[in-house]
């Protein structure tokens, strides 16, 4: 026996959510598939409505950093967008990359880190802080900390929004932690 799905936009209220087994027993199971798709659709949909804003502001920022507009990134259709390489506007320079470059490139020359704090302490406890202190420079130095914090600001002058991270696992040196950049690269 062959079931159409049909999907409906609006879900009833009494609808139980794709993840919940419905109450009634009765339903035959063609019935529950789809009342499951149905909602999962529906939050599907739901979820990607509530992103738009987020996308479009995300693709205006990119537009205006790199004066062009971004192929294949159309939001809410599976149609293929192409889009000419060439800058949106020649008459002059860009104002927005201008001024971010500059940013970033002023405010990375600091090299900010988190250093222990020994007020009142031993002789032997500030000792072992300044060995922290190495410590932690070290690590800094070996995980790129301050590179990445470059991206991830150039990122949120952008778009408004930079996150790094530190991942334990396979890394690109083999076996170990690291720095993520969960970001967008401009």
């Amino acid at each position: 026996m062959d079931v159409a799905y049909t999907y409906t936009d609006t879900v009833p209220s009494n609808t139980p959510g794709w993840w919940e087994v419905p109450e009634d027993p009765d339903y035959p199971p063609e019935l529950i598939s789809q009342m499951r798709a149905n909602s999962l659709y529906s939050t599907c949909r739901n979820l990607e409505n509530v992103q738009r804003e987020v996308h479009e502001q995300n693709l205006w920022s990119a537009q205006l950093y790199s004066n062009r507009e971004l192929a294949a990134f159309d939001w809410g259709n599976a149609a293929l967008y192409r889009a000419s390489l060439a800058p949106i506007n020649r008459t002059g320079e860009n104002l927005v990359l201008e001024v971010v470059d500059s940013l970033v490139a002023q405010i990375g020359k600091q090299k900010p880190k988190a250093k222990p704090q020994t007020r009142g302490a031993s002789w032997r406890l500030r000792k072992q802080a300044r060995l922290l202190d190495k410590f932690l420079y070290g690590e800094f130095n070996r995980n790129r900390v301050w590179e990445e914090g470059k991206r991830v600001f150039k990122d949120a002058t952008i778009f408004g929004f930079g996150c790094l991270y530190m991942a334990s696992g396979v890394t690109r040196r083999g076996r170990g932690r690291g720095l993520r950049r969960s970001g967008r690269r401009a």
